[in-house]
């Protein structure tokens, strides 16, 4: 991939202070030292355990500037980190990172291939394991500022068997009779979950399709059963509702932290699909049943190589495909920036969980960067190479991934 001369990058961190002499303009600078710090439990027995969390620190890489860098970290059972996965922090920008035990276990289940009890069984008496960490820091956005730590060893970690489900969330309104979000009312309200997909797990995008009668359209959200007054979800803080309409079948709008129910009075009955994604704050609502679409990344110098994690979501809200029928096909159209030598370099990732292994990419090892023609699908495996497709620059793109053959596509739109 083509590197931007950390100079120009350090203009455009500072294009919008005074200016003075060339001498005195602060340069950006790549780190060459960047220490991941032995934690104080590292050589003790730790048995992970849901509701505890683990912490490590390390070292600010020293880029010559006040920026603010960006955090990751990964896990690996193996010193050589021959594979790894990332592990999510509560904070990518602190240089503490806090890491919630049933993550860290999670991410050990993943590595050594345990989905179900069955391939728990070989690990039922056996589940003790040494682990690894590797950090990285980076200037989001910024090319060749990123930089990998040292491995720290924690030994004996003691894992546990979960299974991952759905999260759901509750609907609470006129459909169900307002009945009262507690715990005295849960079989009440197993029929009126929005959950989850199986293969979105963690996403908090819930989805629910419900018959709801005319006249009855006005509800808002809950994310436990506690009460009125805790872990509601609607069109505003009061409570009071705000009236909404659908346009040709359907609706997009906002949700906020709040009792505000969301109110449609005419609603002429029938099914309803809603769809609640409590990671962008937003509602999507259709008539009828519909199927919310999946989506995968482009993650490149489209985007400015912004690593693929939940603080730049943002960011690739606008570098999505999207497969909006279930049948493993996502397209995207994109208006590509200003490319540098006229050559996009990208590959494409399922979820936004940092660097790593991409689902769709043109080599295993990332040493290979696949030139591929405009209009000729081009064969992907997962990995970290890069597919270079040249002459997009500041043109329209069509990009399709189709997941059944595992093959990749880049067209000028039409």
């Amino acid at each position: 991939m083509k590197k931007i001369a950390l100079f120009l990058a350090a203009a455009a961190v500072f294009g919008g202070l005074s200016s003075c002499s060339r001498d005195e303009s602060p340069v950006l600078e790549k780190p060459t030292e960047f220490k991941l710090n032995t934690p104080p439990f590292a050589a003790e027995y730790y048995q992970l355990t849901e509701g505890n969390s683990m912490m490590v620190t390390c070292s600010q890489p020293n880029y010559g500037v006040g920026v603010q860098t960006t955090y990751s970290i990964e896990l690996s059972l193996d010193e050589n980190f021959g594979s790894s996965l990332p592990v999510k922090i509560a904070d990518p920008f602190s240089a503490t990172m806090v890491m919630s035990d049933l993550d860290v276990n999670q991410t050990i289940l993943d590595l050594l291939g345990i989905n179900s009890a069955d391939t728990w069984a070989p690990f039922e008496n056996d589940h003790v394991r040494d682990i690894f960490f590797r950090a990285t820091a980076e200037i989001a956005g910024v090319a060749d500022t990123k930089i990998a730590s040292n491995i720290v060893k924690i030994s004996d970690v003691d894992f546990f068997y979960t299974v991952k489900v759905p999260g759901f969330i509750y609907l609470v309104g006129a459909p169900e009779g307002w009945k009262g979000p507690d715990a005295g009312n849960a079989a009440h309200y197993e029929d009126w979950k929005l959950y989850e997909a199986d293969d979105n797990i963690g996403s908090e995008i819930y989805i629910g399709t419900f018959d709801i009668a005319a006249g009855d359209a006005m509800f808002r959200f809950y994310s436990a059963l506690t009460g009125w007054d805790d872990d509601s979800y609607g069109s505003q803080a009061d409570d009071n509702p705000l009236d909404f309409s659908l346009e040709n079948g359907q609706f997009d709008g906002t949700i906020v932290k709040g009792k505000g129910a969301f109110s449609f009075p005419d609603w002429a009955g029938g099914m309803m699909t809603i769809i609640v994604n409590l990671k962008n704050m937003t509602i999507h609502i259709e008539e009828g049943v519909a199927r919310p679409a999946s989506y995968i990344y482009m993650v490149g110098n489209n985007a400015g190589w912004a690593e693929p994690n939940e603080a730049n979501a943002a960011t690739y809200e606008n570098w999505r495909l999207a497969d909006k029928t279930g049948d493993g096909i996502y397209t995207g159209t994109f208006t590509m920036p200003k490319l540098d030598n006229d050559e996009l370099y990208c590959r494409f990732y399922k979820n936004l969980a940092g660097w790593g292994t991409a689902e769709f990419s043109s080599s295993a090892d990332g040493s290979v960067n696949l030139e591929v023609t405009l209009g000729q699908a081009a064969p992907a495996v997962e990995g970290e190479g890069c597919f270079l497709v040249k002459g997009v620059s500041e043109k329209e793109v069509t990009v399709t991934v189709d997941a059944n053959t595992s093959e990749v596509t880049f067209d000028l739109a039409k």
